[in-house]
């Protein structure tokens, strides 16, 4: 299995409760590549995680600015079979497509911004070409939700 960071939008989730899953395939994620192994060789296994959660939460920007959604960055992290994982370096050195769908069971986690950071958000989806905007953003930490808990973050974000 290997863990992959899908980027989302408020909107894809609230499709993700109804709909019970990711898709359909390709999907564009993010992961541990060997790639982003050799590019970033000090760090650790957790540090390349959230280099590769940071590369979603970038892409999550672009699909919020294409629907429209709440202005916070979403990703979703989950574990898939190794066979359905294929890199994809036009997307960086942590990006990879994966070529099925993505159940809901499979997901171990969401990571949002809270409400601190959509002013930060805003900024970057007014400028997505801004280096200075996005990496601004890196100041606001995700925070962690269980799937469990799909239906209070859908909440908050409406």
């Amino acid at each position: 299995m290997t863990r992959v960071y899908l980027p989302s939008s408020a909107a894809r989730l609230a499709r993700l409760a109804v709909e019970r899953g990711v898709g359909p395939a390709p999907l564009e994620a993010y992961a541990v590549t060997p790639a982003l192994r050799a590019a970033l060789p000090d760090l650790d296994e957790e540090g390349l995680e959230y280099v590769a959660t940071l590369e979603a939460a970038r892409a999550s920007l672009r699909l919020t600015a294409a629907d429209g959604s709440a202005a916070r960055r979403i990703v979703l992290a989950a574990d898939v079979p190794d066979t359905a994982v294929s890199a994809a370096p036009d997307a960086g050195v942590a990006g990879v497509t994966l070529s099925a769908p993505v159940p809901i069971a499979d997901t171990a986690s969401i990571h949002a911004d809270d409400a601190d950071a959509e002013p930060a958000v805003r900024a970057a989806l007014a400028d997505l070409a801004s280096a200075a905007l996005l990496d601004a953003l890196e100041e606001h930490d995700l925070l962690w939700w269980a799937t469990q808990e799909l239906e209070d973050l859908l909440t908050l974000l409406s």
